[in-house]
C-alpha cells in the first residue's frame, strides 16, 4: 500500500479505525490502546503473581531439601546423628 501519494491516505493512515480519541496529559491515545494499556497491565499483575508462586515453590523446596539432609544424618527416635554422619565426620 502507498503511503505516499494523497495527504487523505496518511491522514486515514493515522487515524484511529477502531476507538475513541482520549487525551491524557497531553498525549492522544484512543480508547482501544487505552484497553492495550490495561490488558498489559493485567498480564503484569498476572505474571507477578506468577513469579511469586514460583519464588514460594522454591522456597518451600530448599527448606524441604535442608529438611531431607537432616533426616539422613540424624536417627529418628533419639535424633542424635546416625551411621551414616559419623563416617561423614570422619570423612571416611
Amino acid at each position: 500500500m502507498e503511503l505516499s501519494g494523497a495527504s487523505e491516505r496518511t491522514t486515514a493512515w493515522h487515524t484511529p479505525v477502531l476507538g475513541v480519541p482520549l487525551y491524557v496529559r497531553g498525549f492522544r491515545i484512543t480508547v482501544f490502546a487505552a484497553a492495550l494499556m490495561v490488558q498489559m497491565a493485567l498480564s503484569a499483575c498476572v505474571a507477578l503473581g506468577r513469579e511469586r508462586r514460583l519464588v514460594s515453590t522454591a522456597v518451600m523446596l530448599r527448606r524441604a531439601r535442608a529438611e531431607l539432609q537432616r533426616l539422613a544424618v540424624t536417627d529418628a527416635l533419639t535424633g542424635l546423628l546416625n551411621h551414616r554422619a559419623f563416617f561423614q565426620r570422619l570423612g571416611a
